[in-house]
C-alpha cells in the first residue's frame, strides 16, 4: 500500500503534458515514450494511479459502472503493471476474470482544434474503453497496441475513461505463451505466473484530422538507399505537404519535399526513396542509427510530426550461413522470457529494459531471443541503440483450432507493424515445439505453416523466419534444434549428428523436419540447451558451448537462460538480475572468435608431466581473420607467476569457419601447485581477438 499511497499524491494531476512539466512526469512509473520509433511531442501520460474493482459476477456492464454517475470503483491499481504483480499494488496472482479501471484526465489547451487520441500499449486480454459514458470502442489481444479517437466524446474540463477488461482462466485458444492456463497448458511445468489488466503505457496524444498513421523503412543495404512507405489517413480529399529530413550518424542530412493530392478520404501509402551514399551500417558493435522526421501539413493547418529511426541492415540466408551486412555472423545468444519479480510482464522502469541487454552484451551475446512474448516497442528500442540482434517470438495458444489460428496470424502481423523499424530485430518465429500444432505435423499443419512462412515474408521481406523452433520444422530459413542432456558423450554425439545427418535427427521423439519434408541446406542452430539448476547453472555453460563451437556446421546458439524466472532456475543470473557466480568470464565463451581449449584428460596432473591440449579457432569476427598468432602462457594462480611463456604462428584460420589446429604441446613444472594456461589469440596487427583458459592442479 506505500506505493499506491505515494503514487496517488505524485499523479493527482489530471494529465501530464511534455510542455514544462517534466518534474511532475519523473514521479509516474513508466514515464518515457513508449514508441521511441514512432513519437509526437505533443502527449500525455495517463499511467499512475486509477480506481479499480474486480468485477466476478460480471454485472458491470448491466448496471453502468461506466457511466460518469454510475458506480464508483472502490479499489485503486498503479498503471501500467498487472493486477498479479506487487507493483500494481492489487498483488492478486492468482486472479482472472473481469475487472474495472477509472480515472479521469484533462486535455491541454494547447492541443485544442487538433484530433485527441488514447492509446493502449497492450492491455490482457479483451478490453472495452468508454470516455465520459461513451463507447469509443474495443480491442481483443493482450500483446498489441490499440487507440482510439476519443475527440467528439470530449468535455471541456475533466474527462473520465473507464476500461473494463476480460482475461479468461482458459487461454487454450488465446495466444498466452508462457502464462499459466486453467486447464493447465501441455507444457504447464515450465508455465509462470498469468498476467491480466493494463500492462503497458497509456497515454493520450494530440494530432491533426489528416495525420501520419505508419512509416515502414526498408533498408537497401547493397543499393545505398531507403525506400519510406508512408500510410497517410486523411478526412476528404485534398492536398497536404510532406516533408522528409533524415540525418545520418555523421551529421549528413538527406531531405525530400513534395505535394500530395487525395481524391478520397481514408488511408493512402506513398513510397519515397532516398539515396544514401557510403551508408554507415548498423551492426552489434557498431550500432548506427539514422534519425527521420516526418512532416505533413495541409494549408493553413497544424502539421503532423512524427519522429522515427531507422538502422542501414540486411540480414539473409547464404547457403549454410547467415549473412548480417553481407559478411558471415555467428549468432550467439540468450533465451529471455520477459519477466520481472516484482512487475510480471511490465517492466519496473525504462532502465531495467536496458539493463538485461546491456548486462548480455557484457557476457559477449550479440543476440537474445524474447520467447513467446511480444515484449513492449522500448525493448527493441533498447537493442537498437545499445547493438543486440533480436529474435522475436509470437506467444502461443494451446489448440490447433481455426479460430487459435486467426488470433495468433493477428498479433503475428500486428507486432511486424509494430516494430518493422527496428534493425536489431532479425528473426521473427510463429510458433515453438509444436505449441498450439497439438504436437503434430500432418499436411494440414504443413499447409498452414507453409503459406504462414508465406504470409510473414510478405509483410516484411527483410528478417529471416524460423517456422517452428525445435523441431519438425517445414519451411524455415534456420534449422533450429533444442536438446537438454549433462551427458558430455551423448551431447558431443548429438551435435555430430546435427552438423552431419540433421535430416537423421529425432529430438525429444520428434524428428527434426516434419514427415515428408527433408533438409535442404539451411544454416543450423542449437536454439536451446543448458544443463545445472540453481547457482550452478553457469558454470555448465562453458563445456557445452565449446562444443558447439567446434562444428564449423552449425551457426550459432540459444542458450536458456539469461535469467532466473519464479521456478524456473536455469538463468545464468538470477531472477533479481543479480549474477551467479560463473568461475570464468562468460564473455570468453562468447567471442566471435573462439578460441577452443578441448583438454579431455585429468585436470590433476603430476609435476613435469607431459600434456597436449588440443586446440580449435572458431573464427566469425571483423574484419574476418584468415591468419593469426597464438600466444600463450602457464601461470602460477595463487600469485599470478608467469613460469612459462611462448608464441606460435603465424597459423592460417579459415574466416566464417573451424580451423582445427595442432594439439598444444607443454611439460608442466616440477613444483606444485595450481596453474592457469592462458592461449590468446591475435591479429596480425597484435590486437587480441580471442582467449582461453586451462586450469590444472600439479600434485
Amino acid at each position: 500500500m506505500r506505493i499506491l499511497m505515494a503514487l496517488a499524491a505524485a499523479v493527482c494531476l489530471a494529465a501530464v503534458s511534455t510542455v514544462g512539466l517534466a518534474q511532475e512526469r519523473e514521479a509516474i512509473p513508466r514515464p518515457e515514450y513508449p514508441r521511441p520509433d514512432f513519437q509526437r511531442d505533443a502527449w500525455s501520460n495517463l499511467n499512475g494511479v486509477w480506481d479499480f474493482a474486480f468485477d466476478p459476477e460480471d454485472v458491470g456492464e448491466t448496471e453502468g459502472w461506466f457511466e460518469p454517475a454510475g458506480r464508483a470503483l472502490p479499489d485503486s491499481i498503479v498503471v501500467p503493471f498487472p493486477w498479479q504483480s506487487a507493483l500494481s499494488g492489487v498483488a492478486d496472482p492468482g486472479r482472472t476474470g473481469v475487472a474495472w479501471y477509472h480515472r479521469t484526465f484533462a486535455v491541454p489547451e494547447e492541443w485544442r482544434g487538433q484530433r485527441v487520441v488514447l492509446h493502449f500499449g497492450a492491455v490482457d486480454y479483451r478490453a472495452r474503453v468508454w470516455v465520459n459514458g461513451q463507447p469509443v470502442g474495443e480491442h481483443e489481444g493482450g500483446y498489441t497496441p490499440f487507440e482510439f479517437d476519443i475527440t467528439d466524446v470530449l468535455a471541456a474540463d475533466d474527462n473520465a475513461v473507464v476500461v473494463r477488461v476480460e482475461d479468461p482462466a482458459d487461454l487454450a485458444e488465446i495466444p498466452h505463451g508462457k502464462q499459466s492456463s486453467d486447464p493447465p497448458n501441455p507444457w504447464d511445468d515450465v508455465d509462470f505466473t498469468t498476467v491480466s489488466g493494463i500492462w503497458q503505457t497509456v497515454w493520450l496524444e494530440a494530432r491533426p484530422a489528416a495525420y501520419i498513421a505508419q512509416a515502414h523503412i526498408t533498408p537497401d543495404v547493397p543499393g545505398e538507399r531507403a525506400i519510406l512507405a508512408i500510410t497517410v489517413e486523411t478526412p476528404a480529399p485534398g492536398s497536404l505537404d510532406l516533408q522528409i529530413a533524415i540525418q545520418a550518424p555523421d551529421g549528413r542530412t538527406f531531405s525530400q519535399t513534395g505535394a500530395l493530392a487525395f481524391d478520397a478520404a481514408g488511408a493512402h501509402t506513398v513510397d519515397v526513396t532516398f539515396d544514401l551514399p557510403e551508408p554507415l551500417l548498423w551492426e552489434p558493435e557498431a550500432p548506427h542509427l539514422y534519425t527521420v522526421d516526418l512532416t505533413l501539413a495541409a494549408p493553413n493547418g497544424v502539421p503532423d510530426v512524427v519522429h522515427t529511426y531507422f538502422g542501414m541492415r540486411s540480414i539473409e540466408v547464404s547457403g549454410p550461413n547467415v549473412l548480417l551486412n553481407g559478411h558471415p555472423i555467428y549468432l550467439m545468444s540468450a533465451l529471455v522470457q520477459g519477466y520481472w519479480p516484482d512487475g510480471l510482464y511490465t517492466a519496473p522502469d525504462d532502465e531495467a529494459l536496458r539493463a538485461d541487454i546491456a548486462y548480455a552484451r557484457e557476457l559477449g551475446f550479440n543476440g537474445l531471443r524474447m520467447h513467446l512474448k511480444i515484449e513492449e516497442p522500448r525493448w527493441a528500442y533498447w537493442a537498437d541503440r545499445l547493438g543486440m540482434l533480436l529474435w522475436n517470438d509470437a506467444p502461443s495458444p494451446v489448440a490447433f483450432t481455426p479460430l487459435a489460428r486467426e488470433r495468433l496470424t493477428r498479433d503475428m502481423e500486428a507486432m511486424i507493424a509494430r516494430d518493422y523499424n527496428h534493425p536489431s530485430i532479425v528473426i521473427w518465429s510463429p510458433y515453438n515445439e509444436s505449441w498450439g500444432l497439438g504436437f503434430r505435423s500432418g499436411g494440414d499443419v504443413q499447409a498452414y505453416l507453409s503459406a504462414l512462412y508465406d504470409r510473414i515474408k510478405a509483410l516484411d521481406s527483410t528478417r529471416l523466419v524460423v517456422d517452428n523452433s525445435g523441431w519438425r520444422h517445414v519451411r524455415t530459413d534456420i534449422a533450429d534444434s533444442h536438446r537438454y542432456t549433462d551427458n558430455v558423450q551423448e551431447w558431443r554425439d548429438f551435435l555430430a549428428r546435427l552438423e552431419a545427418t540433421p535430416e537423421q535427427v529425432v529430438v525429444l521423439g520428434h524428428p527434426f523436419y516434419a514427415e515428408g519434408r527433408r533438409y535442404s541446406g539451411e544454416p543450423l542452430m542449437m536454439t536451446e540447451y543448458g544443463v545445472g539448476w540453481g547457482e550452478d547453472r553457469p558454470l555448465e555453460f562453458r563445456w557445452q558451448t565449446t562444443e558447439i563451437r567446434r562444428h564449423g556446421g552449425l551457426v550459432g546458439y540459444t542458450y536458456t537462460e539469461l535469467y532466473d524466472i519464479e521456478h524456473e532456475r536455469a538463468g545464468l543470473a538470477r531472477y533479481n538480475r543479480s549474477p551467479k557466480e560463473a568461475g570464468i568470464d562468460l564473455a570468453m565463451v562468447n567471442s566471435a572468435d573462439f578460441v577452443g581449449l578441448d583438454f579431455r584428460g585429468s585436470i590433476m596432473q603430476r609435476p613435469g608431466a607431459a600434456i597436449e591440449v588440443p586446440l580449435f579457432i572458431s573464427a566469425y569476427g571483423q574484419p574476418a581473420l584468415s591468419a593469426a598468432v597464438v600466444d600463450w602462457r602457464l601461470e602460477r594462480i595463487a600469485d599470478g607467476e608467469v613460469l612459462l611463456e611462448g608464441s606460435y604462428g603465424p597459423v592460417a584460420l579459415m574466416p566464417y569457419s573451424v580451423t582445427e589446429l595442432a594439439p598444444f604441446a607443454l611439460t608442466l613444472p616440477e613444483s606444485r601447485g595450481s596453474v592457469r594456461l592462458w592461449v590468446e589469440l591475435r591479429d596480425s596487427g597484435g590486437t587480441r581477438r580471442g582467449y582461453s583458459t586451462l586450469d590444472l592442479g600439479v600434485f
